[in-house]
């Protein structure tokens, strides 16, 4: 009788230590769910790279918040994976005032001829380096029209309308 108990226990050793390596994963800790899964605590800091992560695989809802932040990010990023509102978009139109050379040489006239400005069509209106005495005439600001100078010693703009010489 010791001897078939002693070979049924042997056979469920044998039977158990077959059914151990199903147990633990490829890769991680005992325990995990499905094979070939890991958890975090099994991956070695930069080890995991881009080739070995599945296209669609990485999901807003599988990063947690604040897990992403400037220090981790390197390398280009491309303007339409920016939440638009972030980021200044690029202008639709620009208008040149300048001494000569440019689309104008009054920034008076350059601001009045815009006249289909809108949050889908902004203007710029960029004034290059001199003086520019627009006399008693107002300089008008419109909604989605910006006025960019070369800098605020080399562009200037003068008027004889003393301080109402740019509305805004």
């Amino acid at each position: 009788m010791k001897r078939q108990i002693g070979r049924k226990v042997l056979g469920l050793v044998v039977g158990m230590a077959a059914l151990v390596p199903l147990m633990v994963p490829a890769h991680g800790v005992a325990g995990t769910a499905a094979p070939n899964t890991i958890n975090s605590a099994a991956i070695i800091d930069g080890e995991v790279k881009t080739a070995d992560i599945a296209v669609g695989a990485v999901t807003g809802a599988k990063i947690a918040t604040g897990a992403v932040t400037d220090s981790h990010i390197t390398g280009p990023i491309s303007a339409s994976k920016i939440q638009d509102g972030v980021f200044q978009k690029k202008y639709a139109n620009v208008i040149v005032v300048a001494k000569s050379g440019g689309d104008f040489t009054d920034p008076v006239l350059a601001v009045g001829s815009i006249t289909n400005a809108s949050s889908s069509n902004p203007y710029l209106v960029k004034i290059t380096s001199g003086v520019y005495s627009i006399g008693s005439n107002r300089l008008v600001m419109k909604p989605y029209v910006d006025i960019e100078g070369s800098g605020e010693i080399t562009t200037r703009i003068t008027g004889s309308n003393g301080t109402n010489a740019i509305i805004v």
